[in-house]
């Protein structure tokens, strides 16, 4: 075929890949040494910008933050000093079930019959009377005798009122026979199951003792001082009864710090009782309102409640099958199993602690959160969850106003007496389950339900 005139002929076309290959390796390699040296060139001959800088002025003196005052380890103080600043707390305090605790045995403490009465329980006989200025007991002692055993100090003021008598070595026992502030009358502790000297639960065993099970509870700033080489105690104690320094600690900084209004965090107090944690006060009324063992001699205020003390567990013997109290083991361990702990609801919310009674008569203190709005009007409370519902309804309790069954507490707080005559609540505030209640100690405890009506 002819080739066009125009077009040149390649002698041999497998030579231009070959001369291509031959002189693209060393143009590239001078490029890349050309582009480092101008680089290096650059870096070398460049000078750094002239650094301006702003003249130095003298530096202001700052006023010296204030350090927080070293202050001694807090002690007790004379409550009296307490009225001066808070006269009204004092107010609500004197007369509670917390002032009179622990009172000395005289006339105006002492509420049982003391004129010539005699007493005759199943096994043994006592008699009650008054020598002089003293009140007496006339009873079998740890012997099996009858003696006459002064009484020391009252326990309590309603609706019971126990008495303590001291026996040598340092020990207050606890009479097993009080008396009904109620029904006016005296009555055993342990009826039916005829106590005498040879059983534990007679008041002159160690069962009975109030030094080590008692007194720490009934009054304020306790040292047991229990010897174990002699087997005596040399109690001591601030104050009797429950007072200011109970809960919140010895006060000795706080006075300091209201004469001076230093940098002492809490006012000097170890503890703020209004903490926005509830575990802060819940655990400080913990330590008498559970059940639980001392590890030590009293407790530390600013530490937690296991530091110093062991709490019981929820067992089969302490509670019923349904985490409801049975036996005494007071508020706290059925309060911690409750929804209401669970969303920061404290003992104060519901309680005046210096009086100890309810902030709200009736079912006030539950419509603070359990009302027509659905909100709650405690401060640190979590509302979630809660319905806008007329729990004060007869809808709701299914029973008139003013009877039973149309308080909050008869469905959701079920009881039991301990001590004879003391009735207490439960504080886990579940919802009234009948037939459950049927199979449990509270068979009877609850107002009349139907099946259903508990959901």
């Amino acid at each position: 075929m002819p080739k066009h005139k125009n077009k040149k002929t390649n002698p041999n076309p497998d030579l231009q890949p070959i001369l291509l290959k031959r002189y693209l390796f060393p143009v590239t390699i001078g490029v890349l040494l050309l582009a480092v040296a101008g680089i290096g060139w650059f870096l070398l001959s460049s000078k750094p910008a002239p650094v301006t800088y702003a003249p130095v002025s003298t530096p202001v003196a700052q006023p010296a933050k204030p350090q927080p005052v070293a202050v001694a380890p807090p002690t007790m103080v004379d409550e009296q000093q307490c009225q001066g600043c808070h006269s009204a707390q004092v107010r609500d305090w004197q007369g509670s079930h917390h002032q009179l605790a622990m009172q000395e045995a005289n006339a105006q403490n002492m509420l049982g019959d003391f004129n010539n009465i005699t007493f005759k329980a199943e096994n043994e006989t006592t008699r009650f009377s008054r020598k002089d200025d003293g009140f007496w007991v006339n009873t079998p002692g740890i012997d099996g005798k009858n003696a006459d055993f002064k009484v020391a100090y009252t326990f309590g003021v309603a609706p019971l009122q126990q008495y303590l008598i001291e026996v040598g070595e340092g020990r207050l026992q606890a009479l097993g026979i009080a008396w009904d502030t109620e029904k006016h009358r005296w009555f055993h502790l342990y009826p039916g199951q005829g106590v005498t000297f040879k059983d534990p639960l007679h008041w002159s065993k160690p069962s009975q003792n109030a030094n080590f099970m008692c007194v720490e509870c009934h009054t304020t700033g306790y040292k047991r001082n229990f010897d174990a080489a002699k087997n005596t105690f040399d109690s001591q104690w601030n104050s009797l009864g429950v007072g200011c320094q109970a809960c919140h600690g010895p006060a000795s900084n706080h006075l300091q710090w209201t004469a001076k209004k230093g940098d002492l965090i809490h006012s000097g107090f170890a503890v703020d009782l209004k903490d926005k944690n509830a575990t802060v006060e819940i655990e400080t009324c913990a330590r008498c309102h559970s059940r639980r063992a001392p590890l030590g001699d009293g407790f530390t205020v600013g530490k937690r409640l296991m530091d110093d003390y062991l709490p019981s567990a929820l067992t089969r013997e302490l509670y019923a099958l349904d985490g409801k109290i049975k036996d005494e083991v007071f508020e706290h361990g059925s309060f911690a199993q409750s929804k209401m702990f669970d969303k920061g609801v404290r003992c104060s919310n519901c309680h005046n602690p210096h009086s100890t009674e309810l902030k709200a008569p009736g079912n006030g203190v539950c419509l603070q959160c359990h009302n027509t709005a659905g909100k709650t009007a405690v401060e640190g409370v979590d509302g979630k969850g809660l319905q806008a519902k007329n729990y004060d309804s007869i809808e709701h309790t299914r029973h008139a106003m003013g009877q039973p069954g149309s308080q909050c507490v008869d469905c959701h707080m079920p009881g039991k007496f301990y001590m004879g005559n003391d009735f207490r609540h439960d504080h886990s505030f579940s919802i009234p389950n009948p037939e459950r209640a049927k199979k449990t100690r509270y068979a009877g405890r609850l107002p009349d339900l139907s099946p259903g009506q508990g959901r």
